[in-house]
Order: C-alpha cells, then structure tokens, then sequence
C-alpha cells in the first residue's frame, strides 16, 4: 500500500492511497463468495459456484463494487494510523482507479479528504508551577451555612400587625387599565421585600394590616397589555412572620444526625472545608490550562463548524435555506427548550456517525392554574445548592405552602430581570 498525504489546510488532509493488487485480491474472493451464496447457478450448490462463473454471471463491476465497499475502511483505517493522522469528521471518499476485470493489472486507487485535527505544540511542562490562594475558613461561613440550615426548618405564624419587610402576605390583586379590569389574582402569596413581582407592590405592602386594601401605578410585564401602564389594587387577607427555630441541641437533633449543636457545627465546617478543597482545585484546573493556552493558536476545522452548525439548527427545525420571513413572538413559558448538538468520528468512514441529542430544561413545579402576571424574577429564598451543602436531615417537617416566587409559573404577566 502507497499512501501519500498533501495538506489542504492546517486542519484539512487529502489522503491518495494506492493499494496492490495482492492486497487487493483477498477483498475480491470475499466478495466473490458472499454473492455466490445469493446466486442461482444450476450444478452447483449455493455458495460454492467458482469465481470465474461468479464473474460471469453477476459481471466483474459487480464484485469489484462489493470489494472496494469493504476494502476502502481498512485501508483508510491503516492509512492514518500510518501518517498519524487524527480524523475529526467523516472523510470525502473517491475512487480514482479500479480494475475493470479480472486481468486487469490496474491497482486500485482513491482519495480520502478529511478535517484532521490540527498540529500543535504544547510548552514545557516540567518545572512548571500554579500558585492558587488557599481558602480559609471563617465562623462567618459555618453561620451563614446553618442559618440557610435554620431557614428551612423555619415555619410562618400569623401575626396581628402592620406588614413589614420579610414577612409573607396573603395578597389579592387586581389590574386596572381604563377603569377595566384587565387582569386579577386572590390568594397569592408573597414575600415582602423579595423584590419577584411588579415595581411597587413592596412599597405599597409595607404598613398595611390584614383587610386593608391599597392601590399603585405599575408596568405589566407581558400578556396583551405588557409594556402598559395599569392601575393595580393590592387587599391583604394575612400578615405571616418567619419564626425560625432556636439553634440549640433540639434543633441539631431535628435537622440532622447529631445529637447536639456543636457536632453539627463541627459536621458543616468539615463540609465547608471539603467544598473549598474542591474549588481550590478547580481553580488551579483552569489556571493550568490558561498557562498552557497562552500564545497558543489552534485552528478549529471549517468543515466540522459547519457540520455542527447544521445539525443544531436542524435540531431546533430550522432550514437555514428556508427561513422564515418573519418571526412570531411566542408567549413566554415555563420551561426552556433547549438543545445540544454531540458529534463522534472513527477511523472507518462507514462507521463514523453523527448523532444529535435533544435536552430540555424545566421547573420542577407543576404550571400553576392562577395568573402569573405579578411575578418577574425568581425566590430570593436559600438556593437548593445551599441547602444540599447542610447535612441531610432524619425528620423533616411539613412544608408550608410555596409563594409563586418559589415555584414559579408562567402566563401573561411573567416577566424576566436582565442580569
């Protein structure tokens, strides 16, 4: 076998590969004798009728055809082992030469063009040294870890008072435009000072006491009216407060594990410190590959960019040669879909495939009945992340009802704060 490699780029080979007739020859019995197992020919039994008869019968181009399809992945195969070549796409396959019959002493010839991954050298690496700032580990981290602990075991209770900033309200809601009522909501309930619903309503909420009732001017964040000014009466039905539990042994006890207060300090510190680590040695990942890709240029290929820029729209329906004309807005939901695009490459051209995986990315609460249209940003509350950094807990208590701000849903009103 004679293989020669030219460089149309720094990221694309052509590969002309001549194969001898005595490396050749194997591949023409093979075919020879999986045709004459599907042929009729009177004499002789299947699968045992001569080469030559199989010649005559099916025609030479025939079995050269089969040869070559089970030929070609080899030889390529070999051929890049051969030059070191690491494909990264499947290969443009032409046969130049092939033998017409039998007799013929023509060798068997083709071209392989493929994107190839391209060369490069990487620094030194020996001496080389990563500085990263060790993370210490304060009292501050261990509290702030705990009151997250303590603030899902906190419960509400009804209070006799004027709202105020952190307490939940049990709201009603009403938007105006033209003395029309537009949109309405009852029994929503809200953190005040969470900042997730319109402009103003924490303001308007602060003072009021359950059964009073007041009204501001605000934006609708979508729907048929987004973007308008409307009035917007507010009534509260209930004034609750956020009673925490006290951080004592009963408290460890009820939240986790342990059987007092400072084991499960002693338990989150060594978690805080284990979390650390972990980022430490992140940043120390990254700050080595930034190191490495300084004054490093490695060209990516056109063909494998282009090829996954046509599966991704394809895998989000769309025809970059029909695009539409124009674009519908579409109601905002919520859920996102999205998706991602995954390619592999093998040494055979007829194994290599490429594959596209749709994902798609949702709340974990169900699309709630009422209208949305107050809410616009996501809870303030504890992030799951914070919570699952505490121990796990061995009783857990009731879950009070969620305000719309911790499972959020979707409908004309919602609207997104640009971070």
């Amino acid at each position: 076998m004679k293989i020669s490699v030219r460089n149309l780029e720094p990221t694309k080979a052509k590969l002309t590969i001549t194969i001898d007739q005595e490396e050749f020859e194997p591949y023409l019995d093979t075919a020879r004798k999986e045709i004459a197992e599907q042929i009729t020919v009177p004499g002789f039994r299947k699968g045992h009728v001569p080469g030559k008869l199989v010649d005559q019968r099916v025609g030479f181009g025939a079995v050269a055809g089969e040869a070559v399809n089970k030929a070609i992945p080899d030889f390529y195969s070999q051929a890049l082992q051969t030059k070191e070549i690491r494909p990264m796409a499947q290969p443009e396959i032409e046969v130049v030469e092939l033998p017409q019959n039998a007799d013929d002493d023509t060798k068997l010839k083709f071209t392989a063009t493929v994107e190839r991954r391209p060369d490069f050298e990487l620094p030194d690496l020996d001496g080389m040294t990563i500085e990263v700032e060790k993370a210490e580990i304060t009292d501050e981290d261990v509290n702030n870890r705990l009151e997250a602990l303590r603030q899902r075991f906190a419960t509400l209770v009804g209070v006799d008072r004027p709202a105020q900033n952190g307490d939940f309200v049990n709201i009603d809601l009403d938007a105006q435009i033209g003395g029309e009522s537009v949109d309405s909501q009852e029994g929503i309930s809200y953190e005040i000072g969470s900042g997730t619903m319109l402009d103003g309503l924490d303001e308007a909420l602060e003072g009021l006491s359950a059964g009073e009732e007041t009204s501001f001017e605000s934006t609708l964040e979508g729907g048929e009216h987004e973007g308008e000014k409307a009035l917007v009466k507010v009534k509260v039905n209930s004034v609750k407060a956020e009673e925490l539990p006290e951080l004592d042994d009963d408290f460890a006890q009820e939240a986790s594990e342990f059987d007092t207060l400072d084991e499960l300090k002693d338990e989150i510190k060594k978690n805080i410190e284990s979390d650390a680590l972990g980022m430490q040695a992140t940043k120390a990942r990254d700050a080595f590959i930034a190191r490495i890709e300084e004054g490093l240029e490695i060209p990516a290929p056109k063909g494998v960019k282009e090829h996954m820029i046509e599966q991704q729209l394809q895998s989000m329906g769309t025809d970059k040669d029909k695009a539409p004309r124009t674009r519908r807005r579409k109601r905002k939901r919520p859920w996102t879909s999205c998706s991602k695009t995954r390619w592999s490459s093998m040494r055979s051209p007829r194994r290599w495939t490429s594959r596209c995986r749709r994902a798609t990315c949702s709340t974990s609460s169900r699309r709630s009945h009422s209208s949305t249209a107050w809410i616009r940003t996501s809870s303030s509350r504890p992030s799951c992340a914070t919570v699952r950094s505490a121990p796990l807990s061995r009783k857990w208590p009731v879950p009070r009802a969620c305000s719309p701000a911790c499972a959020p849903s979707r409908s004309p009103w919602t609207a997104s704060r640009s971070t």
